[in-house]
C-alpha cells in the first residue's frame, strides 16, 4: 500500500533553503505551479513523471529536452543559447558569396566580410601585398620598375619579362579614324570637316606566368595607326595598321577616311585567340558634300562593344544603313543600303565602307562600315570593342568616349590623365587623319618577406561590442604554416587601440573552402570594448619553402 501526503503548499522554512525532489515524487496532475509550488533559492527539481508545462518564471529550470518546450521564447532568455554554429555557417555562406559575385568588402548587421578583391578592407599593411589575379594577402612586397612606352612606329615590339617581374601594369589607347574627302568629280576636293571616332581606352594588371617550358613568355606590344584618308575616286582609301577599315567611294571623288586601328596586347604571336588586352579604333568620318545630314559620325572605339556609327535621320535610311560597333563574339554588321563595296567587322578588322562611308575601327571585333542612300547621304561606320578577358588579367577595364555630332573640332579618348600619356594618343581630329595609337606598361618585381602585417579599416558598429569570432580562409602556398604562430589572427573592438591574439587552440580547421583553400574557424574571444571591430593579421617565419596564403576572413560580432 502506498503512502500519500496530501498538501496545498510547501514552502521553504526561514532555515532551510533548499527543497529537492527526487525521482519518486509522483504528480497530482499535469502541472507545476510556480504559486503551488514555492521553491527557494538553490532549489532544484529533478525527474518529476508526467510533468506536461510549468508556470513561472523558470529561473530554476535546467537542461530541458528540445521537443519539451513550446511557444515563442523571449530575445532576452536567449542569453546563454550557443549560437556559434549559425554565425559560423552565415561567415562562411557571406564569404562564398563575396567570391562567387566578385564582391569588395561589405557589412551585414553583425558582420564584416572581405575576400580581396580590392585593398578597400584595409588600412594598414607593414611588407604585405595582394595578389592581383587571384586575390589573396600574402607577406612580401611589390615594387614597381620604370614605366616603358610603345608609340606606333610601324612595328610591332616584344616583351619578355624578366624571371623576377610578377606582373605589370597596362594602359592602351586605340587610335583615332579619319577625316574624308569632300565631293569633287574627279579628285582635288578639300578635306571633309567629318571627325573620326577616338580610339577607346583598356587597362589592366597582366599576371606573367611561364608557359609549358617554364620559360617567361613573350608578348607582343602593337600600337595602332591613326586612320588614313586618301582623294581618290572610285575607290578605296589605305587601311590603317591594325585592322582600320577602309573608306571608299564610287563613281567619283569624295571617299570616306578610314577606321582607327586596335592597340593590343599578344600573348607569344599576334592572332585573335592570343589576345590578352585591346583598345578599339574608331570609325572613319564620311566624305562629305553631297545630301548630308548631320547626325552621323564614326563611331567611338573601345569598351566590351564599340559606338555603333551615327545613323542618318533621313526617311530613306530606314534607320538601317549605319555600321554596328564591333562586339566580344562578333564583327559589327555592314549598314544596309544601295551599295555593296562595304563589309561588316570580323575578328581584329574594321568593315570597309560603302559609298563616301569611313571604314569601320579595329577592335577585338572591329566595326561595321557604313552605307550610302543615293542621293540622301551616308550614315557612320562603327568603332571596335575593346578586350580585357584572358585569364592571366585582372582589375581591368575598357572605355570609350561616344561621339554625340559630327565634327567635333577634337575628341579624346579616356585616359588622358594617365602619366606618360604622350602626343594625342588616340584623339579624332576634323579635317585630319586619326592620331595614332599608344600602349605604357609598369612592370612590377615581387619579393617574398619574412614577416608582415595587414589591419582592417575602421567598422564602426552600432553599441559597444565585447565579444568577437570569426571565419578565415588560407592556403599553405609553401610548406605547412602553423596557426598561431606562422600565421596569427587578432581582434579589436576598439579600432585597434586594444588586440586580443588567438592562440593555437582557438583556430579549428574545416573542411576546404575550395581547392587547397582551408577553412579556419576563429574562436570567440572577449576584446577591450568598443564600437569599431577590427582584425590583424600577422604573417612570421614565412621564406621560399614556407608561404601561407589569406584568401579572406569574415568577423561575427
Amino acid at each position: 500500500m502506498t503512502s500519500k501526503i496530501i498538501v496545498n503548499n510547501i514552502g521553504s522554512d526561514s532555515g532551510i533553503n533548499t527543497v529537492t525532489f527526487d525521482s519518486n515524487v509522483v504528480r497530482g496532475d499535469s502541472n507545476l505551479h510556480s504559486t503551488g509550488l514555492a521553491l527557494g533559492a538553490g532549489s532544484t527539481v529533478g525527474a518529476v513523471t508526467g510533468v506536461t508545462s510549468y508556470y513561472g518564471d523558470g529561473s530554476n529550470l535546467t537542461n530541458i529536452s528540445g521537443p519539451n518546450i513550446t511557444g515563442v521564447i523571449p530575445s532576452s532568455s536567449l542569453s546563454n543559447v550557443d549560437l556559434t554554429g549559425i554565425r559560423r555557417d552565415i561567415a562562411l555562406l557571406s564569404l562564398q558569396t563575396a567570391v562567387d559575385t566578385n564582391r569588395v568588402v561589405y557589412n551585414l548587421e553583425n558582420s564584416f566580410i572581405d575576400q580581396f578583391e580590392n585593398s578597400t578592407g584595409l588600412s594598414t599593411t607593414t611588407n604585405v601585398s595582394r595578389d592581383r589575379l587571384d586575390e589573396f594577402l600574402f607577406a612580401g612586397t611589390q615594387t614597381a620598375q620604370s614605366a616603358v612606352s610603345y608609340p606606333y612606329d610601324g612595328s610591332d615590339d616584344y616583351y619578355t619579362p624578366g624571371a623576377n617581374i610578377k606582373f605589370f601594369l597596362a594602359y592602351i589607347w586605340g587610335a583615332a579614324g579619319g577625316s574624308g574627302y569632300n565631293y569633287s568629280s574627279g579628285g582635288g576636293g578639300s578635306r571633309s570637316s567629318y571627325t573620326g571616332g577616338p580610339g577607346g581606352f583598356t587597362t589592366g594588371t597582366v599576371t606573367v606566368r611561364a608557359d609549358t617550358n617554364t620559360q617567361a613568355p613573350t608578348y607582343v606590344i602593337s600600337p595602332g595607326q591613326g586612320g588614313q584618308g586618301n582623294d581618290v575616286t572610285n575607290n578605296y582609301t589605305n587601311g590603317a595598321d591594325n585592322g582600320g577599315g577602309r573608306g571608299r567611294v564610287n563613281s567619283h571623288a569624295g571617299a570616306g577616311g578610314g577606321g582607327g586601328g586596335y592597340s593590343g596586347i599578344f600573348l607569344q604571336s599576334k592572332t585573335h585567340a592570343n589576345s590578352v588586352l585591346i583598345a578599339g579604333g574608331g570609325g572613319g568620318g564620311i566624305g562629305g558634300g553631297v545630301g548630308e545630314i548631320t547626325d552621323y559620325w564614326g563611331g567611338a572605339g573601345g569598351g566590351l562593344t564599340g559606338q555603333d556609327g551615327g545613323q542618318s535621320s533621313h526617311s530613306s535610311h530606314a534607320n538601317v544603313s549605319r555600321g554596328l560597333g564591333g562586339t566580344q563574339t562578333s564583327g559589327g554588321a555592314y549598314g544596309i543600303g544601295d551599295y555593296s563595296q562595304g563589309s561588316a567587322g570580323s575578328a581584329l578588322l574594321g568593315g570597309d565602307g560603302g559609298h563616301m562611308n569611313g571604314g569601320g575601327g579595329g577592335g577585338y571585333y572591329g566595326g561595321g562600315g557604313g552605307n550610302h542612300k543615293n542621293n540622301y547621304g551616308s550614315s557612320g561606320s562603327g568603332g571596335g570593342s575593346g578586350y580585357i578577358g584572358h585569364s592571366s588579367v585582372s582589375e581591368a577595364s575598357t572605355q570609350r568616349t561616344d561621339m554625340t555630332t559630327n565634327s567635333p573640332s577634337t575628341i579624346d579618348p579616356p585616359g588622358t590623365n594617365i602619366t606618360g600619356y604622350a602626343s594625342n594618343a588616340g584623339r579624332g581630329i576634323s579635317a585630319s587623319n586619326g592620331e595614332n595609337g599608344q600602349i605604357i606598361i609598369i612592370p612590377y618585381v615581387e619579393a617574398t618577406t619574412a614577416s608582415g602585417t595587414a589591419i582592417s579599416k575602421a567598422n564602426t558598429v552600432t553599441g559597444a561590442r565585447t565579444k568577437v569570432s570569426g571565419v578565415l580562409l588560407y592556403k599553405d602556398a609553401a610548406g605547412t604554416n602553423t596557426l598561431g604562430t606562422d600565421l596569427k589572427v587578432y581582434f579589436s573592438c576598439n579600432g585597434g587601440t586594444n588586440f586580443t591574439e588567438l592562440g593555437a587552440s582557438d583556430f579549428s580547421v574545416g573542411s576546404d573552402f575550395s581547392t587547397g583553400v582551408k577553412t579556419v574557424y576563429l574562436a570567440q574571444k572577449t576584446c577591450t570594448s568598443g564600437t569599431d571591430v577590427r582584425y590583424k593579421i600577422e604573417f612570421a617565419n614565412q621564406s621560399g619553402s614556407k608561404k601561407a596564403e589569406v584568401y579572406g576572413i569574415a568577423l561575427n560580432y
